[in-house]
């Protein structure tokens, strides 16, 4: 009797069947795989023994809110917390303004890579040369320029302001000393509250001024050591290169030869089978 369908069982059959087929044509091609696979390891190991030595060395930096913004939020509260802006910071980490002051330091420094640590305020400065001290040498330079010129920066944000704090106060003075002189030269039956008052008004607003200045003369003068950010960790001497590395790339270069032998295998074994066919 003819079944419609093969009997249970037979597909099961027919795949273990084309399983083994496939098996035993791997076996059959084995040495096209092999050949493969040296070929594949051969240029890996080549490449390995030619490409330069490379060493890569991080530096940590976190970011902090300048202290210039800090301090006008403190006199104009605005009634939302400072926060430290990483996209600028890393974008003067990169800057030419500091790679150009890190190759007066360091006149053969590679360029740096700068990225930042999840969503926290800390960035990683990271560098890679040919020598183990260059790279940690180098990424210690960037970040203490980039620190070194954001301190700079402030210093001369606190300067411009006291120049116009000096430009305001002497303003205020001299409507205080022309009052007074207004005061001191009316006759004592005069009505002076109107310009007392002023006078009092002005007075008050020197005082804060005067206050506000002997601030920022002190920050502009001494700053801060955490101005701009603080190095959290100093890059050291890596003790391995980071590039080549042989053991890895070997492995990568065999699962990559093993996969192109047994498509080689499954083509020679096609063409094979063609040219016998015609």
């Amino acid at each position: 009797m003819h079944y419609p369908f093969p009997p249970v069982g037979d597909e099961g059959d027919a795949e273990r069947s084309g399983i083994g087929e496939y098996a035993r044509m791997l076996w059959h091609r084995r040495l096209t795989v092999v050949i493969v696979m040296v070929v594949c390891v051969g240029l890996t190991l080549a490449y390995s023994s030619l490409a330069p030595t490379t060493y890569e060395a991080t530096t940590s930096v976190l970011i902090e809110p300048a202290l210039s913004n800090t301090l006008l939020e403190a006199n104009f509260p605005t009634g939302t917390g400072l926060v430290a802006d990483v996209p600028d910071s890393m974008a003067l980490l990169t800057s030419p303004a500091v790679a150009d002051a890190v190759r007066q330091q360091i006149p053969d420094a590679p360029a740096a890579q700068v990225s930042e640590v999840g969503t926290t305020d800390v960035v990683k400065i990271t560098t890679k040369a040919k020598s183990p001290s260059l790279a940690a040498a180098t990424a210690n330079a960037y970040a203490t320029t980039f620190i070194r010129i954001q301190r700079a920066q402030t210093v001369n944000t606190f300067v411009s302001a006291q120049q116009l704090l000096n430009s305001r106060i002497d303003e205020l003075q001299g409507q205080i000393d022309s009052l007074n002189r207004t005061i001191r030269s009316s006759p004592p039956s005069a009505a002076l509250i109107g310009n007392e008052t002023r006078a009092g008004t002005f007075e008050e607003q020197l005082a804060k001024l005067q206050d506000q200045l002997a601030t920022y003369q002190f920050y502009g003068s001494v700053g801060v050591a955490n101005e701009g950010g603080q190095i959290i960790s100093m890059a050291t001497a890596p003790t391995a290169p980071s590039s080549p590395k042989p053991v890895r790339y070997t492995l990568i270069a065999l699962l990559v030869g093993l996969l192109l032998g047994v498509v080689a295998a499954f083509v020679v074994t096609a063409l094979s089978t063609r040219g016998r066919r015609t």
